[in-house]
Order: structure tokens, then sequence, then C-alpha cells
């Protein structure tokens, strides 16, 4: 903290020290080059902090010059080069450390290091020169070299750092001052902007269904409760008091394809859901409520966002989220419009139109990436491009964006792109190659074979082709592996499960349509690791292609009542939960129909699994006894329930269970 506080300062004085030149940040350096080139004296200056600061105390070293160069801003590549720091020990101990290329625009550069020795550190900063090769106005204009000396002193006792306020000890509330221990909040405190599966049940990474940061709920203890529509028994208004089949007992609630409660939010301690409109689940206008509370914020009765962005604006001046947008998509023909509104008070703020087709993927702060592949089989060539939402925020000619809300911008600029980069892999394969799924900056997943994704039966072309690329930097696009495999016998439909890629372990699960059984391979070489596993038709027909990887496990779950977890790696069962007695079981003695509960799979965070009860439309009333349950991700073990009919039979594919904060949320059918 007190390291943070000083760079903040030391970085304040480089401002300032800059001021007459910091227009340079924001210059067009389009502008052809003058003659003849400039050659520019810059001073360097040397500083670290604390001074003095004690043994095995950490310390930051600083470098800057007092010029910026030209035509740096935060969303390009132009910075200074090749600097040098020589750090000098009491006993003449000597280390060197080279930054081939300065990370800041402001011409400063940062050197964590932590002093070992009682006594006096001669600290050398040192800038080569530089000719500017950027092209531009600037081009070969020349910095001379520069150095600077800073003497170090170094104590044995350490100095005293800033102090930290203590934790709370009641309820967290929002906003988070930042005054407390920011840190410590930051295991605490998160966002939940993804809302529940998107699209597409073979979404990519980040999956929707995990919460990556912050406290999940340990505990089964209602906070809040809060009707959005009628629900519940009916009584003998529109029914006789004894119930022929067909007659109902409850309200309607959705269940399999009107979901309430879809693709809800948090953000700073708001919860955003859409409110349900009769048979429909939504359509009733866009709620923003206290999470910890439940008390309304605000209600828009005109939008329906489905994900938020807390995009890290950054510029010369300052960074960090301009607050937070929600997102709506808008379809006209067969081109998309993604509207924002600001999540603060529901008001409109930017569209993007003509949003590019793709395999969409969400970054962890909620942006939008869209990966795009066009191939033609005949000439085993075609391009790869990635369409990056930040990238058009981020863009030169908008910088100012979020200082002038009421824009309009175009989804096809050349500046949405991050990269595009030219295929040559082969590819062929019965169909075009398409994407299945994406682990960001590391490898792609894809098909050139027709494969189904859902229960329906649909036997594979023989042979079918999966194929991987990666998406590594340096060397995006190349083939890591194809393979070609034979049909399954007897005519099985073979297809990925709702969600197959595991990047903890980079491995990929299938399933038997028919049977219900998995398997896995390995995403780097194709190769099958395991499978097929689990008794056929265990799962039951409605579980046939679930299937969740989390943290190297993967979670199978459905109609048939038990959860079980796998090793990704070599297919070993981990635990079941289910069918072991009290605090193991699902079973419903005489309350339905079924020997277990269906039981899906809903979320996990921190180490936890979290499963619903549901099915796809079951009867009118519902049989009682249904539970939410938290279990250990590791071991199964039942940390604990609560009564609860989720309002969706196919669990996270449809269902949300969002968290943030150490708080859940969630639809009960029940009442």
């Amino acid at each position: 903290m007190h390291i943070s506080k000083n760079k903040t300062l030391a970085i304040v004085i480089i401002s300032i020290l800059s001021v007459s030149i910091c227009g340079a940040l924001l210059t067009d350096n389009t502008a052809s080059a003058h003659s003849p080139p400039w050659e520019i004296t810059p001073v360097a200056y040397c500083f670290a902090s604390p001074s003095p600061v004690g043994v095995g105390q950490s310390g930051l070293i600083y470098g800057w010059l007092n010029y910026v160069i030209g035509g740096a801003n935060a969303f390009n590549d132009v910075r200074f080069e090749n600097y040098k720091f020589i750090v000098t020990a009491p006993d003449g101990t000597e280390e060197t450390f080279t930054f081939d290329t300065v990370t800041d625009t402001t011409s400063a550069q940062a050197l964590p290091y932590t002093p070992d020795q009682v006594g006096t550190y001669t600290i050398e900063f040192i800038f080569p020169g530089q000719t500017y090769d950027f092209g531009g106005q600037y081009q070969d204009d020349y910095y001379t070299p520069a150095n600077a000396t800073y003497h170090w002193e170094v104590q044995e006792d350490p100095v005293s750092m800033l102090s930290q306020n203590p934790l709370p000890t009641e309820y967290w509330a929002r906003p988070i001052n930042q005054n407390l221990n920011t840190y410590s909040a930051l295991t605490i405190g998160s966002n939940w902007l993804g809302g529940s599966a998107q699209s597409s049940g073979l979404m990519s990474l980040p999956q929707s269904y995990i919460q990556y940061n912050g406290a999940v709920p340990l505990t089964s203890h209602v906070m809040w409760t809060k009707p959005i529509e009628f629900g519940g028994a009916l009584g003998s208004t529109i029914s006789e008091p004894t119930l022929d089949a067909d007659e109902p007992g409850a309200y309607y609630s959705g269940m399999a394809y009107n979901i309430r409660f879809q693709n809800p939010i948090i953000i700073n301690g708001v919860l955003y859901y859409q409110s349900p409109k009769g048979y429909s689940g939504y359509g009733g206008g866009e709620v923003a409520v206290d999470l910890l509370t439940g008390e309304e914020i605000w209600h828009n009765d005109d939008i329906y966002p489905t994900f938020a962005t807390m995009t890290n604006y950054k510029s010369a001046n300052g960074y960090g989220p301009g607050g937070a947008i929600l997102w709506q998509s808008l379809r006209t023909g067969s081109t998309y419009t993604w509207v924002g509104y600001n999540a603060f008070d529901g008001k409109w703020v930017f569209n993007i139109t003509d949003v590019p087709s793709g395999t969409q993927v969400m970054t962890n702060d909620g942006s939008q990436l869209i990966y795009q592949l066009n191939y033609n089989q005949n000439t085993k060539s075609g391009w790869l491009a990635l369409w990056n939402m930040s990238k058009l925020f981020g863009s030169t000619s908008s910088i100012d964006v979020w200082a002038a809300p009421g824009r309009v911008f175009d989804g096809t600029s050349d500046v949405c792109y991050s990269w595009n980069q030219t295929i040559t892999a082969d590819l062929v394969g019965d169909t075009n190659p398409s994407i299945i799924g994406v682990v960001p900056g590391k490898a792609i997943l894809g098909a050139s074979s027709s494969l189904a994704t859902t229960s329906q039966p649909r036997p594979n072309n023989d042979p079918w082709t999966i194929w991987a690329l990666n998406d590594d930097e340096n060397s995006r696009g190349s083939l890591m592996c194809k393979k070609q495999y034979p049909a399954p016998a007897y005519n099985q439909t073979q297809m990925f499960t709702t969600y197959p890629i595991d990047p903890t372990t980079m491995t990929f699960a299938m399933t038997i349509a028919e049977t219900g059984q998995r398997i896995g391979y390995s995403l780097e070489t194709g190769q099958k690791l395991w499978g097929p596993l689990g008794e056929q038709y265990g799962f039951q027909y409605y579980s046939s292609r679930s299937g969740v990887p989390y943290n190297g496990n993967f979670y199978v779950s459905g109609y048939g009542g038990i959860v079980y977890s796998y090793s990704m790696l070599d297919g070993s069962l981990q635990w079941t939960y289910g069918n072991g007695g009290e605090g193991n079981s699902t079973n419903m003695a005489d309350n339905g129909p079924w020997g277990n509960y269906p039981t899906q799979i809903a979320a996990f965070g921190n180490g936890v699994v979290y499963t619903f009860t549901g099915e796809h439309s079951p009867s009118n009333p519902l049989y009682g006894g249904a539970l939410t349950r938290a279990l250990n991700a590791t071991t199964g073990e039942e940390l604990w329930t609560l009564l609860d009919w989720s309002a969706c039979g196919l669990g996270n594919s449809m269902q949300s269970f969002p968290m943030a904060d150490g708080y859940g949320v969630m639809y009960n059918c029940y009442d």
C-alpha cells in the first residue's frame, strides 16, 4: 500500500514536470516528417521510494525523462526503449536491469527492488539515446543520451508503512470506501457481468456459470425475498377442490422455455434483472435493486440488457472503469446493434451498430471478443480475426468516450479489430470449418464436421474431423492438432458436452447422445484421454449432453439425480453425491415419480459447486421437498441446502445463479 502511494506520487511529480509538453500524448502521428530531423536533449531523473528504507523492505526505483516521446498515447506502442538501471550495493555488488520497452506513456519506468544490506545504495539510471522509428512527423528525430544518479539510504529497521484500517466486523456494504483495507476487499468484493448462459451452449471462456473472484455464499442464510410476479398455489378460484390431471394447482413459473430470472447482472452491490410479463420471462422491465437489502434503486420498462462491461479506460490523465455499462442486443434483419445503458441509472449511453457474427468470448471486465474464421477448403487457406469491443472505445479517435456519451460507433470499423491472421493450416473436412470454443491466448477448438449440439440423435459422418489452432500471439493461427475419428458404432451420435473445454487441463469433453457416456480429449494433441465412461443411461435422457468443467474436474448431473465428479485428465471418478444417505442424498421418497430429485449443476465459485432441483415440464402443482445445494467441489461434501425449485430443469444452460460479494440470488418456483 505504501509503495503504491509513492508510485502515484512519483507519477504526479512527473506529470508536473512534463506539463509543457504533455500535449504530445494526444498528437496525431500521421503527418509527414520534418526536415532536417530534430535533435532533442532530454534530462534524466532517478529516485527510490521509500527513502530511507529498511533492510528486507520492498521499495520502488524510478527513472524518467523530462520529455514524453512524440506521439505516445495509452493505445499505441510508441515508447522510449532500452532504459537501464545499475544498482550498486554498499559492499560494491552490482546488479543491472534493462527494460527493452518502457511501459508508461509519461516516460517513467518503475523497478521493484528489495535491498538486503545496511548502508548507501547507488542507483544509476541510463538512457542510451534513441532515434525515432515509429513513422509520422517525428520520424528520425534523435533523443540524445541522458543519465541520473540517486543515493538510496538503507537502515536496519523498516520504515513505518501507511496504516491499514481494520476490516469491518459487520456486513460489508457498497460502495466499498477506498479508505478501508482495499486489498482485503478484493478477496470479498466481486461482480457478475455475464448473466446466465449467453447465446450458445458451447460458450467460450470465461464461462458464465463461474464466479472467478471474491467470496461466494457459504451458508443458506436468507437476506431478503422479493416477489416479481404472482406465484405459489392457486387455491380453488379456477379449479375444483379435487384437481384433475390437467387442472392447475399453482401459477405458471416459466419452466423450460419462458425462463424467469435470465441474464441477471451484479455490479457494485446492485442486482439487475428482468421482470416477467404474463407467460413470458421478460418484458416487464429491467429492475435494479440493492444486493444487500433488495430495495429497488431504479426501474426501466424499455430495456433488456443481457451482459455488462466495466471497461478499464486508460489515458494519460487517469485510468479505471468509467462506471459500468449494461448492454442490450437488438436485431434488425441479419444485423445486430448493441445498445449501452448506464448501470447507475439505466439511461442510454452508446450504440454499437453492425456487430459482426462469430464465436463470442467474454473477458473478465465483461468486454466481448468475437473470433471470426473464414476458410476456403479448396485452397486450404483463409483468415482468422479478433473483433474486440474494448478496442472500439480505446481508439485515439474516441479517447474521450467516457466524457462524451451519446455516440454511435461503427462495429465494422478496422479499429475494432485486435488482429487479423492469415491461415494456411489444413482444416479440410466434410464441412466448412467452424469454431467450437476458445481458451483466449492459448487455443481455438474447432470442427470440420457437422456435429450435433442437441440431444436429438444425428449419426456422425465417417470419419469426422476436429482441429485446434494456436491463439498464442507468437504462433497464432498455426495448427496445434487435427484429428479424424471413425464414426461411433451402431449409428450413435457423438457430440460436444454443453460446456466442453477445461482451460485448467487444456482438455475437452464429448458425449454419446444415445447412452449419455462421456469421453475426454486433449485440446493440444486431439488424442482421446479417457472414456466412454459412466453407466449407460445412468444420467438419463435429458442429461445426455450436460457436463461442466471446473478447475480440472468434470461435473455431470441431471435427471438421474446424482452428481458425478470426474478428472478431466484421466476420467477417474472423484466423488458422487445424491446416493449415499444423510448429507449425500437426493432421494424423493414418496414426493414424486422419480427415485431421486432431478439435480442440475447451477454454478461454481471459490471451490463450491451449486446445484438446482428442477425438471423440463413438471406436474402442477410441483411436488415438494426440492432443494438448492452447495457442495464442496473437491470432496462432494454437502455444505448447505435451501428449499427451492428452480425455474428450469436444464441447469446452468438456461437458469442462472448469480453470485457476488458473498451473496447468491435465485428464483423460487414454489412461491
